[in-house]
């Protein structure tokens, strides 16, 4: 793989065919924002502009010739936009955690901003789902107190959801930069990620709001900040199976869970990471903060 990377970190018209490539795909458009957070983290926004410059015109081109329009074009560069962003703040700080609350924050403040600039925010989702989504999962006689409420989480999944695809993304990224300039380098930093016990008492205050008031822009806050904690969950997991030398099993059972019962999983890792930040797991397995 290392032989890949370096030749596509070689020439920018390398990684911006490739990058729009595979976004276009739709199957592979988190690898194609990978490659432009590659760029990002390994040349900074200098870099990342020339690679945007090759790619944007070829997504835009495709995107109408094809007949979707600028809908498709909008969808890549939405992922794009942030995903250099995040790099360029992983890039100046060298934080993962702090890459992650970046996302977090931004993916709060975008959709808070909609809440209060919009008259009614949630109009859009509930015609989507009225119109679409029930529809085309055969739910056409879903109650309107029920639509109401299915309206209102979603702008919390959506920003949830949002943070955790830019950050793996960028986590990929990082991933790709370690092969080949860094090996183990991003395995260190991300067995050690860690969102600090601030960051952590934050999250789980937010989360209490949101579960006294309902309100769907605390839902929003709590929902992002958990999707940090989820990370550091994950990390954790991964840390205290390497360090105490556990098979990898116990990785791929964590992840069918997350297959399987997907919201359960996932309360339970944004839990025992926003612990960890107090009891610091992986250093009782073993595993050398300093290391």
């Amino acid at each position: 793989m290392s032989g890949v990377l370096r030749w596509l970190l070689g020439s920018p018209l390398r990684m911006g065919l490739v990058a729009a490539a595979l976004s276009l795909s739709r199957l592979f458009d988190l690898f194609g924002a990978a490659v432009i957070a590659l760029a990002t983290l390994r040349a900074g926004l200098g870099g990342a502009a020339l690679v945007l410059a090759i790619a944007a015109p070829v997504v835009i081109a495709i995107s109408l010739v094809s007949g979707a329009g600028m809908m498709l074009a909008l969808a890549v560069f939405t992922l794009w936009l942030p995903v250099i962003g995040l790099s360029l703040v992983l890039r100046r700080t060298g934080s993962l955690a702090l890459m992650t609350q970046a996302a977090a924050l931004l993916a709060a403040l975008v959709v808070g901003a909609w809440f209060g600039l919009a008259a009614d925010p949630l109009a859009s989702i509930r015609t989507l789902l009225q119109e679409f989504l029930l529809p085309l999962m055969g739910a056409d006689d879903v109650p309107a107190e029920r639509i109401e409420a299915i309206a209102a989480m979603m702008p919390a999944s959506m920003a949830g959801a949002a943070v955790l695809l830019t950050s793996v993304t960028v986590m990929l990224g990082r991933w790709w930069q370690a092969i080949v300039y860094n090996p183990g380098g991003f395995r260190h930093d991300f067995h050690r990620l860690r969102q600090g016990r601030v960051a952590a008492a934050l999250v789980a205050a937010v989360v209490l709001v949101a579960f006294l008031t309902g309100h769907p822009v605390a839902g929003v806050f709590a929902y992002t900040g958990a999707v940090t904690l989820l990370l550091q969950g994950l990390a954790m997991v991964h840390g205290v199976v390497a360090a105490s030398g556990q098979p990898a099993a116990w990785l791929w059972g964590m992840y069918a869970l997350m297959f399987f019962l997907p919201l359960p999983a996932a309360i339970l890792l944004a839990f025992a990471g926003g612990v960890d930040n107090w009891l610091d797991l992986r250093r009782h397995a073993g595993l050398d903060a300093d290391r």
